[in-house]
């Protein structure tokens, strides 16, 4: 019996792409760094979110926000930068991928924090103080006037 795709899960929008992309699990698996088992899990249902969304988006070629959470259009769009990202990224072990992934988040939340705080007020700098104004307060101090 054909398995029908559901397009609502990540599992099913997992399966539709690799199915897509004519990839096994196992040689998905290989092309992202994602174990097979976890891509199994997913494609069936038992594990319904996962941090590898990114790494198997780029690797089926479907968008990341598409196949994570059914938002935005199904194909990827990479420009040069990302491309060259993506290429060091593929290339680290799964420790340096995770803590990448770590570092990337907390500069996404930092971004954000900065987007909701106004911008600070432009204040006008401070006149700096002139001997003259000195001399004619009272107590300012010993004058610079010639004697």
């Amino acid at each position: 019996m054909p398995r029908i795709e559901n397009l609502l899960t990540i599992g099913g929008r997992l399966y539709s792409a690799r199915r897509a992309a004519k990839l096994t699990q196992k040689a998905l698996a290989k092309k992202s760094g994602v174990p097979q088992p976890v891509i199994s899990d997913l494609e069936t249902g038992k594990q319904a979110g996962t941090s590898y969304a990114v790494a198997l988006a780029l690797a089926v070629n479907v968008s990341p926000a598409w196949l994570a959470e059914n938002r935005g259009p199904r194909t990827a769009s990479v420009d040069t930068d990302e491309g060259a990202f993506l290429e060091v990224y593929r290339v680290l072990g799964e420790t340096y991928r995770g803590q990448l992934f770590t570092v990337a988040q907390r500069m996404r939340e930092i971004e954000q924090l900065m987007a909701v705080r106004p911008p600070p007020l432009a204040l006008p700098a401070p006149r700096p103080a002139t001997n003259a104004r000195l001399s004619r307060k009272k107590g300012a101090g010993p004058s610079t006037e010639a004697a």
